[in-house]
């Protein structure tokens, strides 16, 4: 499971007014548009996939209470109940994690030439 969007779909399972991680990152074919509309040429978008860490829960969900980020922040806004609901959602959607594991994340890389 890909860390942020494990994230985002436990934000919406308690607020529908969250946003989607496509909203906030776009779509590969966005991007791939986007960067056509503005002249350049054999544009390329392709995924960069690391793997994350973490002794535990605790330290993942730490991790978004240093506000960084859109998923930081969109935590950080939230009142202490709201906080709570999210943190136990992203954990039952990540299988309830007990011990050392490791998530997936993932981001656009885009590139084009001018010609």
């Amino acid at each position: 499971m890909v860390l942020l969007a494990a994230f985002w779909k436990a934000a919406r399972a308690n607020d529908p007014d969250a946003p989607t991680e496509e909203r906030l990152f776009g779509r590969p074919e966005e991007l791939l548009d986007l960067w056509q509309s503005q002249g350049l040429d054999r544009v390329e978008v392709e995924a960069i996939e690391v793997s994350a860490g973490y002794a535990d829960y605790d330290e993942l969900w730490e991790t978004f209470l240093l506000r960084a980020g859109p998923s930081g922040d969109y935590a950080a806004s939230l009142d202490e109940s709201g906080r709570q609901a999210l943190r136990e959602e992203y954990r039952r959607r990540l299988g309830d994690p007990a011990g050392s594991f490791a998530l997936d994340a993932r981001a656009w890389a885009v590139r084009g030439f001018i010609v």
